[in-house]
C-alpha cells in the first residue's frame, strides 16, 4: 500500500450511513532505510549489547548501532569491541555529541590552526567514492601544538570524531562513505608528527564506525608519504589502499565544493560559513538519532 492517505470507514447501524475520515501516515525518510539483511545485523549487535555490556546497551542509539551494522556487517564481535573502545573514548575526552559541542570544538582547533579545515559538505557520489567530502589544509595543521595541551589535543581528536559525524547525517551518507583530500602544497615536518597521528589511529579512528571511500592528496611531499609509510602497520588495509595522490590544486580537483571557500570575503567568513554548514549537518544528525526506532 502507498504512503498516501488511508480511508477508514465506520459503520454506523443506527444512522444506516458511512462516514470516512483520511489519516495521514507519517513520511518515511528514505535516507533512514535499512535493508532487511542490515535491519537483521543491527537487531543482532542490539541482542549483543543487551547481553554482554550494559553501558554500550543504555548509551548507543538505535541509529548508532545501524551504523554499526553498515560498517562491520554481520561481524557482531567487531562491532561489540568497536562500541566498548568508543565509549572508553568518549568518557576520556568528555565527548556528549551535541551539535553545541561540536561547534565549539571546530572553533577551538580554528584559534590554534587557523584555516587547516576547509570545508565539510554533501557532494555528487556519481564515482562511487563517497556522498560527503571533507577537505582540509595540511600546511595549516600544526600537531605540537595540540599535544602540548591535553584540552587541546582534545580539540584535535574531538574535531576528528566530530568531522566524520557531519559526513553521517543518515544511515545513506554512512552506506555511501566520504571522501577526504588533503592540500599538502608547503607542507614540512613541522606539520606531521607520527605520535600526533599514531594516537589519533589508535584510540579514535580503529573504533569509530565508518566508511572513508577514498582519501586524495594533492601535491603530496616527502615528510608525508614517511608518515604514511610508519602509519601503515597500525591502518586497516582498506584505509590505507583509500588513499591516492594527486598534482592538481584544490580549485581544480574540486571547483563546485571548494569555491564557497575561497569566495568568501575573509576568511573569519568562510569559517562561519562552513560552521553554519557544520551546525545543519550535526543538527541533521541528532535528529534522526532521536527519531530512529530499531523494530523486530
Amino acid at each position: 500500500m502507498a504512503l498516501e492517505d488511508v480511508v477508514v470507514v465506520n459503520n454506523n447501524s443506527a444512522a444506516g450511513s458511512a462516514t470516512s475520515r483520511k489519516r495521514k501516515l507519517p513520511d518515511v525518510d528514505p535516507t533512514m532505510e535499512l535493508t532487511a539483511q542490515e535491519k537483521q545485523w543491527a537487531l543482532d549487535i542490539k541482542e549483543a549489547f543487551a547481553d554482554d555490556d550494559e553501558i554500550c546497551a543504555k548509551v548507543f542509539s538505535d541509529m548508532q548501532i545501524a551504523i554499526f551494522a553498515i560498517v562491520d556487517r554481520d561481524d557482531v564481535g567487531r562491532s561489540l569491541e568497536r562500541a566498548q573502545c568508543l565509549q572508553a573514548f568518549r568518557m576520556q575526552y568528555n565527548i556528549n555529541d551535541t551539535v553545541q559541542e561540536g561547534i565549539d570544538i571546530f572553533q577551538r582547533q580554528q584559534d590554534i590552526c587557523p584555516g587547516m579545515l576547509l570545508s565539510i559538505e554533501e557532494c555528487p557520489n556519481d564515482d562511487g567514492r563517497g556522498s560527503h567530502a571533507l577537505v582540509m589544509d595540511l600546511a595549516k595543521y600544526f600537531p605540537l601544538r595540540f599535544l602540548d595541551n591535553p584540552k587541546d589535543f582534545r580539540c584535535s581528536i574531538g574535531s576528528i570524531y566530530y568531522s566524520i559525524l557531519c559526513t553521517q547525517p543518515d544511515l545513506t551518507s554512512v552506506r555511501e562513505g566520504f571522501r577526504q583530500v588533503f592540500e599538502c602544497d608547503d607542507v614540512g615536518w613541522e606539520n606531521a608528527c607520527f605520535k600526533a597521528e599514531l594516537k589519533s589511529v589508535d584510540e579514535l579512528l580503529t573504533s569509530l564506525p565508518y566508511r572513508r571511500k577514498q582519501v586524495k592528496c594533492l601535491r603530496m611531499p616527502s615528510v608525508l608519504l614517511v608518515v604514511l609509510h610508519l602509519l601503515r602497520p597500525f591502518m586497516p588495509k582498506e584505509e590505507y589502499d583509500a588513499f591516492s595522490y594527486g598534482s592538481e590544486d584544490l580549485q581544480i580537483e574540486f571547483p563546485d565544493r571548494i569555491d564557497q571557500f575561497y569566495m568568501q570575503p575573509t576568511p573569519a567568513d568562510a569559517f562561519e560559513h562552513l560552521m553554519k554548514r557544520c551546525t545543519r549537518l550535526l543538527k541533521r544528525r541528532v535528529e534522526n538519532e532521536e527519531s530512529f526506532r530499531l523494530q523486530d
